[in-house]
């Protein structure tokens, strides 16, 4: 009897063997299982057009696929490249707003790999702008306004005259003319920090602005404010004001702002950056790193104009009026 059972089970193992080489012929393979994302999460809004991709790491995987697009048949990808790392930057702005990826693994003898899932994303609207100098500048499309995302550098008007330059810190103040200066004189600052001017030339009437654009109006900072989710009743008044919009406005950066930066998350895109100011008092510059002051356009008297300024320990927005000799950033709006 004990013989008899063992030749059974023999039997059945046969049977099961068979089976299988029916079913998973010679040169079978463990199936592969689709790869499984991480980030950006599905449905995302983003506030960068380079953003990270991520995905869990697959064993036995040599590379990946990645595919980018703005269709979910990924037809025309704006990104299709193989990697072999379970992560992916792009080294270049997106120029898509409604976007899809997917990825799947890659194994040296297999090609029909299932993809992942397909995810979707929404990337802020921009564009570039270029001055009379031949300086780019970023742009981005918050609520019906088109900003620059980057302070200004230029160093002629628009009908090509230059703008002064004036490093004397004597001199400065008793400024009546437009001028402008780098902060500390370094520059090394220019490229990402931009010029710093004084209110005199932001009204000339030359322009300081690229053609299409002009330096914003103190109504349109309103404007930007309360899309930012400032009340009526509070974008009116000076000083501090809000709660957390200028933190949407500020870049996360920390090569730039010094620590806490408050708030910060960009969520607008706008990527302020903490450029400092220039006054005619003993310290003469100050700020860097801290803060960030932008004039408005709009006069608040003969001597004095209205400005921004945004800083390291709140994520609100200030509000105020200064003298048109001190320095400071500006950023442009599309006419």
């Amino acid at each position: 009897m004990r013989f008899i059972s063992l030749m059974a089970i023999v039997s059945i193992g046969v049977l099961l063997a068979c089976d299988r080489e029916a079913v998973e012929p010679f040169g079978w393979q463990e199936k592969h299982e689709p790869c499984i994302l991480l980030s950006p999460p599905d449905q995302s809004r983003l506030y960068t057009n380079r953003p990270k991709f991520k995905w869990e790491p697959v064993k036995n995987a040599t590379a990946y696929q990645l595919q980018i697009d703005t269709q979910t048949d990924f037809q025309q990808s704006v990104i299709c490249i193989q990697i072999t790392e379970s992560v992916y930057k792009p080294d270049r702005d997106l120029m898509i707003v409604e976007g899809c990826w997917r990825v799947r693994a890659l194994y040296d003898d297999e090609n029909d790999v299932p993809w992942s899932e397909t995810w979707r994303f929404t990337l802020p609207e921009i564009g570039r702008v270029v001055d009379i100098d031949g300086w780019s500048y970023r742009t981005v499309k918050i609520g019906d306004q088109w900003w620059m995302a980057e302070n200004l550098r230029v160093t002629h008007y628009r009908n090509g005259e230059a703008i002064p330059r004036e490093t004397d810190a004597n001199v400065w103040p008793n400024l009546s003319t437009g001028a402008y200066c780098t902060y500390g004189n370094r520059e090394s600052l220019v490229d990402i920090l931009g010029h710093l001017y004084n209110g005199y030339a932001v009204i000339d009437e030359r322009g300081l602005a690229p053609a299409g654009w002009h330096v914003a109006s103190d109504a349109e900072w309103k404007e930007l404010e309360m899309y930012l989710g400032m009340s009526a009743s509070e974008v009116d008044t000076t000083g501090w004001r809000g709660n957390d919009e200028g933190g949407k406005l500020k870049a996360t950066s920390v090569d730039y702002w010094n620590s806490p930066n408050s708030g910060a998350t960009n969520e607008s895109a706008f990527s302020a950056l903490p450029g400092g100011a220039r006054y005619g008092d003993p310290s003469f510059y100050y700020g860097i790193g801290d803060k960030a002051d932008f004039w408005v356009a709009t006069p608040y008297s003969e001597e004095e104009a209205w400005w921004r300024y945004l800083g390291k320990e709140t994520p609100r927005i200030g509000r105020g009026y200064a003298p048109r000799y001190a320095g400071h950033s500006v950023r442009c709006v599309k006419d």
